[in-house]
């Protein structure tokens, strides 16, 4: 039978009631009991408290043998393994912080960071709070398609992020779903989830009006035609667009050359250092894209621009950049593109970007004759296969041009 105990106020007045049902012993034999409060409203009169008092306690001792109270202990209990179970409970955003990125960020270059970032962002509109080991291979693949369908490509203008209206490209579709990938290979390895969901997620397919990307380049006079409009630029973007034109660097590199990398005796630049910029960085300096150091050949009148600008440059920092701002910063990775495109537009030249130049420089040294080998190290490739894979097209006239030769030699042998 439910034991009850009155509790009082310091003033004597009685304020609640603990009721108390006995459910067993422990191992020590010490009695274990179901343990409850009960409260009546100061408005009852004493009969109506002792009538509610005793029904309740007698539903309250119905409920403890029928299990369906729980102890002090047993509900300290369950509360602890509800909380472990909350806890195991991970999802795709709290793995992905917590675990996958740190784990990333040990070997990632900055901007490919920056990549992942961007498209976890992304990732975790549709899939973050979602726990990690109960997302479907639907679930991914319902993902991509409204990439494919509903999404539009963002384009940053300084600090304000403008929307294109355009769909988003497949070469960015493609990035969320090698990020996805990553990411739930990592979590099967750390046995977080029990199967990889991504190997029943087929890779997304471009659009039927997905175009693939084309490697744009000026041809030979055209770009005799640049360096003639070039003539009435500024010193410094006179240097730096005979450079990217003469040497094929990127614009990184272009931005991280020093006056210490310069040698004017022999003609030669030696790239070393490569300038880039993420939002969550800023500028900042780190070794060129294939992680190794080159030295190339440049035309001796770049050279002799270079002693020109070097001589009217105003402030010279210790970090001795060639290309800088008024301060003596150096220029902002972003600066040439920006200009680039303002040049282009005066002088008729459509789209004009310094990687443009570089696929010029590569173009033209290749179906003029030069071989693949030394064009791939000049740009700085890592696999001459990288340079063919990108070149196909001038490899192939270069081969043309070389079978005509062949030909021709022939025919002035039978004569």
């Amino acid at each position: 039978m439910a034991s009850i105990k009155p509790r009082k106020n310091k003033d004597g007045l009685i304020i609640s009631y603990e009721i108390s049902v006995f459910k067993c012993r422990d191992a020590n034999g010490k009695q274990i009991f179901y343990r409850t409060t009960w409260k009546p409203e100061d408005s009852w009169s004493k009969r109506t408290i002792e009538a509610r008092l005793a029904a309740f306690a007698r539903d309250y001792e119905r409920d403890c043998k029928e299990g369906k109270i729980l102890t002090k202990d047993e509900q300290a209990q369950q509360a602890k393994a509800a909380a472990e179970a909350e806890a195991r409970k991970i999802t795709l955003r709290k793995y992905a912080l917590e675990t996958f990125m740190p784990r990333k960020s040990a070997t990632f270059a900055e901007t490919t960071k920056d990549t992942y970032t961007r498209s976890l962002n992304k990732i975790f509109e549709y899939l973050g709070d979602l726990r990690i080991d109960e997302i479907r291979p639907v679930d991914i693949s319902n993902f991509l398609l409204k990439l494919q369908t509903t999404e539009t490509a963002k384009l940053s203008v300084g600090d304000t992020i403008k929307d294109t209206g355009k769909p988003l490209s497949h070469g960015t579709i493609l990035k969320h779903y090698t990020v996805l990938h990553s990411l739930f290979r990592s979590a099967y390895m750390d046995d977080v989830i029990p199967s990889n969901p991504m190997d029943k997620v087929e890779r997304p397919k471009p659009r039927k009006d997905d175009k693939p990307a084309e490697i744009k380049a000026l041809d030979a006079s055209e770009a005799r035609r640049l360096l003639k409009c070039i003539e009435t630029e500024p010193l410094q973007w006179q240097v730096i667009i005979r450079l990217m034109l003469d040497t094929g660097c990127r614009r990184g590199e272009i931005g991280g050359l020093r006056w210490r990398s310069v040698d004017f005796t022999n003609n030669t630049i030696k790239i070393e250092n490569n300038l880039e910029y993420t939002p969550g960085k800023g500028v900042y300096n780190t070794t060129p894209k294939s992680g190794q150091y080159r030295t190339i050949d440049v035309d001796p009148d770049i050279i002799r621009l270079l002693r020109k600008l070097r001589g009217k440059q105003r402030i010279i920092t210790l970090e001795g950049y060639c290309f800088t701002q008024r301060n003596g910063q150096p220029i902002h990775p972003q600066t040439p593109t920006q200009h680039l495109h303002e040049f282009g537009k005066r002088h008729g030249f459509e789209n004009l970007h310094p990687h443009m130049l570089r696929h010029t420089m590569a173009s033209v040294s290749i179906v003029s004759g030069a071989d693949v080998a030394s064009v791939s190290a000049k740009l700085g490739h890592a696999e001459v296969s990288t340079t063919l894979d990108f070149y196909t097209h001038a490899n192939q006239e270069s081969v043309k041009q070389a079978n005509e030769i062949y030909r021709q030699a022939l025919k002035q042998k039978e004569a």
